[in-house]
């Protein structure tokens, strides 16, 4: 696969990465905003928002739904490589299997030089991010090796320090932080404690311990590498900026509540303000110091305190968020277009018999097709430029060979790139008698294959309006819109070459 193909591809990632983003930071922000809520609630909202704008536009790769949910809601890619088939699937009664469509380009071609340059844009921004991610690895496990014990304080804080974690001190650190994953240490300055006081490091030190339990350190991690990904997403970014605030309310509300003395807390907390002033430098740690600002923040939350809920209430807003997450779910998935994969008669090369029988079908041969079939040519194969036996059979215009074909078992709806379905063929052609044969063996009307369209569109397109009239009755809808070859953005009305069709489209209902 080309350059070309993967940069189709990561902008159809973007472009769906930033609507949904986009939707999760007001709906998170708007929920924050409308309920008052714990600390805890609001650092695990900011994170599940986070998780979903980053793998919301996965919904890519899920299963095409076998009916549209919200057929006019699937927002338009931007390439035809990565999403030619925003396609419906309405259920139709037969057993034969639907055949999923391959809309990935097949890397022939050469890459143009803005194809290149955006992939080589954004694997240098992932680099560049991994690499300062590695670089703040290395430096985390170099100041725990050299850090020194200190006995003292892990005996002061011998009721609330997990059994696994040490505190060490550290002449390299400004303020207090968490490093490591598996085997966490609490680093402090050496001359902190003696400069602050016991009661004041107390809480600093259960500020900590709260990233500890909270296991911050594998959510940082997480959260870091998504941000490498994802490196040019300003949506992104301000989710991750509120969910690192949250983070800290949420571990200071644990380390007030520790003690009860809210307002001794936010003394102990303004009493480092000097620690702050260095700046983080990617290194992967939690750390209790931020902006001026995100401190200021904290204080006034630390002094507001938590609203009192009771159980119900919390539980109440709790599932609230819950439902308004499930609720953007829903919606990303009814309008995010999809990438299908290849059928297995896709993906399998022609052979010699296989071709015979598509040559022998074009040709209106029954008496070669039935003799291919019966010595066990698959019916439903595909060779490339002429589509299935039915396929070719259909954009004949031949009754006598679709009739038999259907007989032998050819299924209605196999789909093959580039040569639609028996139905697009026929009605690209204005075969209305073999459009109806086609319906009556139970074909999809809106069925839409890689590289073509739907049978609607075609007919439209080739001024066909016998067809187009009984595709409509049939149930076609005359605004569904597919992203064809080039990039283009086809609808029905769009590809309409005359007055009447326009005209006859409207009548029906078509917009766009």
């Amino acid at each position: 696969m080309t350059a070309t193909y993967w940069t189709g591809l990561l902008a159809s990632i973007a472009l769906q990465h930033l609507w949904q983003s986009t939707v999760l930071l007001l709906l998170a922000a708007g929920l924050v905003r409308a309920w008052p809520m714990s600390a805890r609630l609001r650092s695990h909202l900011w994170l599940l928002a986070f998780v979903l704008s980053a793998a919301a536009p996965l919904l890519m790769f899920a299963p095409q739904p076998t009916s549209p949910l919200m057929p006019h809601l699937a927002l338009p890619a931007l390439t035809a490589p990565a999403l030619a088939n925003v396609a419906a699937a309405a259920p139709r009664e037969s057993a034969a299997p639907a055949q999923a469509v391959h809309v990935v380009a097949d890397g022939t071609g050469s890459p143009g030089a803005l194809d290149t340059a955006v992939m080589l844009a954004w694997l240098l921004g992932f680099a560049v991010r991994m690499a300062g991610l590695l670089r703040g690895w290395r430096a985390a496990r170099a100041l725990a090796r050299g850090a020194r014990a200190m006995p003292r304080l892990e005996q002061a804080m011998r009721g609330a320090l997990p059994p696994d974690v040490r505190i060490k001190g550290s002449d390299a650190v400004r303020g207090p932080m968490v490093v490591g994953l598996r085997n966490p240490c609490i680093l402090v300055p050496c001359g902190l404690a003696a400069e602050l006081g016991d009661v004041a490091m107390r809480d600093i030190l259960n500020h900590e311990i709260a990233h500890v339990r909270r296991r911050d350190r594998w959510a940082c991690l997480v959260q870091h590498a998504l941000t490498a990904v994802f490196w040019w997403s300003p949506a992104l970014r301000l989710i991750g900026m509120r969910l690192d605030l949250a983070r800290e309310m949420a571990c200071d509300s644990y380390a007030a509540g520790s003690t009860g003395a809210r307002k001794q807390y936010a003394r102990s907390l303004l009493a480092s303000v000097d620690s702050m002033a260095r700046p983080h430098n990617g290194m992967l740690a939690s750390r209790i110091f931020g902006t001026p600002q995100a401190l200021a923040a904290r204080v006034a939350s630390v002094l507001r305190g938590d609203a009192p809920l009771n159980r119900t209430r919390s539980a109440v807003r709790s599932l609230s968020c819950a439902c308004a997450l499930a609720g953007f779910v829903a919606l990303a998935y009814a309008a995010t277009p999809r990438l299908a994969q290849r059928s297995a008669a896709a993906t399998r090369p022609a052979s010699a018999q296989d071709i015979a029988l598509v040559d022998a079908a074009g040709a209106g041969n029954l008496a070669r097709v039935r003799e291919l079939v019966g010595a066990g040519a698959a019916i439903d194969a595909a060779v490339e430029g002429d589509g299935t036996a039915l396929i070719a059979a259909a954009r004949n215009g031949d009754a006598a060979m679709v009739k038999t074909l259907l007989a032998l078992g050819a299924h209605v709806d196999v789909a093959v790139d580039s040569d639609g379905t028996a139905l697009i063929a026929a009605a690209a052609q204005g075969r209305l008698p073999i459009v109806e044969l086609l319906l009556a063996a139970g074909a999809r009307v809106d069925a839409v294959s890689s590289y073509d369209e739907s049978a609607l569109i075609s007919a439209v397109r080739g001024g066909h309006i016998d067809v187009v009239r009984r595709l409509v009755a049939q149930g076609a809808d005359v605004n569904r819109g597919v992203w064809a070859d080039g990039g283009r953005w086809r609808t029905p009305l769009n590809q309409a070459r005359s007055a009447a069709m326009r005209d006859y489209l409207r009548s029906r209902g078509a917009t766009a």
